[in-house]
């Protein structure tokens, strides 16, 4: 699938292939035809939110 990712804190945000996500057992996968950046996202994305691993595709 295509999402946007970060490979640094604060550096540029592309759009790549990415594995599939695995939805567990009771899980599903949507198909999103958009979507935002939020405020939460964009302190990960600064690097203020040590929980974040890189790379990291944003979103929630």
């Amino acid at each position: 699938m295509r999402a946007a990712v970060f490979e640094t804190f604060g550096g540029p945000i592309e759009i790549a292939e990415v594995a599939d996500p695995n939805p567990g057992k009771d899980g599903v996968v949507v198909a999103v035809e958009a979507n935002g950046v939020c405020r939460s996202d964009w302190h990960g994305w600064i690097g203020h939110d040590p929980s974040i691993a890189l790379p990291h595709v944003p979103g929630h």
